[in-house]
C-alpha cells in the first residue's frame, strides 16, 4: 500500500506547490488517492495539502461502486469527500478528508462501525424514536434514520458548529424528513462554554473532540488530536426538549455521560428508552442501575454498554448470552450482526495491508 501511494504521489504530485493545480493533477487522481489511502495512520500536512489541491476544479469522480454514483471532493476552507456507501442503504456521506477515524472508516466502508450499528438496529423498531447524543457526522443517527422509517424520528445532537454543518448535510443528501438536528451540546444544566474547536485543516481524531473535558493536543503514530481557534458552545439539559416518546438513547460524549444523565432523568424514568453509552469503567454506568435498568458491555474493545430497563430485559436477553467476537457465547448472532463483522473483518483486512508509516510535518515522503 505505502509503496503504491509513494509511487501514485511521485508521478502525480511532485513536490512544490506549483504543480499542484497542473491539468494532470485530476480529480480520478484524487479518487485513487481516497480509495487508496489508509487515513487512519498519520501522514504528513505536505500530502494532505496536495489532496486539498486537487479540489480546485471540482468536476464529479468515477464511480467507484459500480452504481453510477460518483464521489466529488470539494472543500474551499476544509476539504470534504462526498462518497457513496458501499453498503446497503444506498447513503451518501459527507466526511471532513483529514478526519482520520470516523470518516475514514464511513470512506473505506460505507460505515463506521458495522457491528455496533447492526446491534443498534436489532434493539430498534420502525416507527420508533432514537435519540443520538453525541452525534458527529451522523455515523449511526443517519442509517437509522433510515432503519426507522417515516413513522420514526431521530434526534441528533452534535456540540460543534462545522461539524454540525456536517451532520445536517448528511441529512439532506440522502433526503430524510425524520432528522431532527440540534447544534447544542448537553448537560447537568444549561450554559454557555468557550471551548476549543476541532481541526477540520489538520489531521485529527474529530470524534474526539469534548466539550466539558477537553484533551491536551497530541501528535502521534497511534493518536491524533488537534484543534483550530475556539468557540462558545451552547450547553441544554436533555430534558428542556420535552419529548413526548423516546425509544433508544445512543450516548456517546466523550466523558460526559454523568452530566447527560442528570439532565436527562425525568425523560429517562418516564420514557424508559433502551441506552447504549460509551462508558469506559469496569462497572456500569451507576444511576441507570439506580434507575433500574439492567446493563452489559456488550463490545469492551469500544466501552460499549448497552442499557435495557429491567421490566424489558426478557425481550432482549441475546444480549447476555450473544458472542460478539469478544468472548464466550450461548446462542447464534442475529444473522445482521453476523454480516456486520464480516464487513468489518474485510475492512479491517483492506487497512491492515502494507499501511503507510507516520511521516513528521517537514519531512519528505
Amino acid at each position: 500500500m505505502a509503496g503504491v501511494l509513494a509511487l501514485l504521489l511521485t508521478h502525480l504530485w511532485p513536490l512544490g506547490a506549483s504543480s499542484w493545480h497542473k491539468p494532470w493533477a485530476t480529480h480520478a487522481a484524487c479518487a485513487e488517492m481516497v480509495r487508496r489511502f489508509d487515513w487512519t495512520y498519520n501522514t504528513s500536512e505536505i500530502l494532505y495539502r496536495r489532496f486539498h489541491a486537487c479540489l480546485a476544479r471540482r468536476k464529479d469522480l468515477p464511480d467507484w461502486t459500480g452504481n453510477n454514483r460518483p464521489p466529488l471532493i470539494s472543500g474551499e476552507h476544509y476539504p470534504v469527500s462526498v462518497v457513496p456507501s458501499v453498503q446497503a442503504p444506498p447513503l451518501y456521506w459527507i466526511t471532513p478528508v483529514y478526519d482520520y477515524v470516523v470518516s475514514n472508516h464511513i470512506r473505506k466502508a460505507g460505515t463506521y462501525e458495522p457491528v455496533e450499528l447492526e446491534v443498534f438496529r436489532n434493539l430498534v423498531r420502525e416507527g420508533e424514536v432514537v435519540c443520538d447524543l453525541g452525534s458527529h457526522v451522523g455515523s449511526y443517527s443517519i442509517p437509522l434514520a433510515f432503519h426507522v422509517g417515516p413513522a420514526g424520528r431521530v434526534y441528533a445532537f452534535e456540540p460543534f458548529r462545522v461539524v454540525f454543518q456536517l451532520l445536517t448535510g448528511n441529512a439532506a443528501i440522502n433526503g430524510l424528513e425524520n432528522f431532527y438536528s440540534f447544534n447544542v451540546a448537553l448537560g447537568e444544566r444549561s450554559e454557555v462554554l468557550r471551548a476549543k474547536s476541532p481541526a477540520l485543516k489538520r489531521s485529527s481524531n474529530i470524534g474526539a473532540t469534548a466539550v466539558f473535558l477537553q484533551a491536551k493536543e497530541v501528535y502521534g503514530e497511534n493518536h491524533v488530536l488537534q484543534y483550530e481557534g475556539e468557540e462558545n458552545v451552547k450547553v441544554e439539559t436533555f430534558d428542556s426538549f420535552h419529548l413526548e416518546e423516546v425509544h433508544f438513547m445512543k450516548i456517546d460524549v466523550e466523558g460526559a455521560l454523568e452530566k447527560v444523565l442528570r439532565g436527562g432523568q425525568e425523560t429517562i424514568q418516564r420514557c424508559r428508552p433502551i441506552i447504549a453509552c460509551e462508558h469506559g469503567e469496569e462497572q456500569a454506568p451507576e444511576l441507570l442501575l439506580l434507575w433500574g435498568y439492567r446493563c452489559l458491555l456488550v463490545l469492551p474493545p469500544h466501552d460499549l454498554w448497552v442499557c435495557v430497563p429491567e421490566e424489558n430485559w426478557w425481550r432482549h436477553r441475546w444480549l447476555e448470552v450473544t458472542d460478539f467476537g469478544f468472548g464466550p457465547g450461548g446462542t447464534q448472532l442475529p444473522r445482521s450482526v453476523q454480516l456486520a463483522q464480516e464487513m468489518k473483518a474485510e475492512a479491517e483486512a483492506r487497512r491492515g495491508t502494507e499501511a503507510p508509516k507516520l511521516v513528521q510535518d517537514g519531512q519528505d515522503i
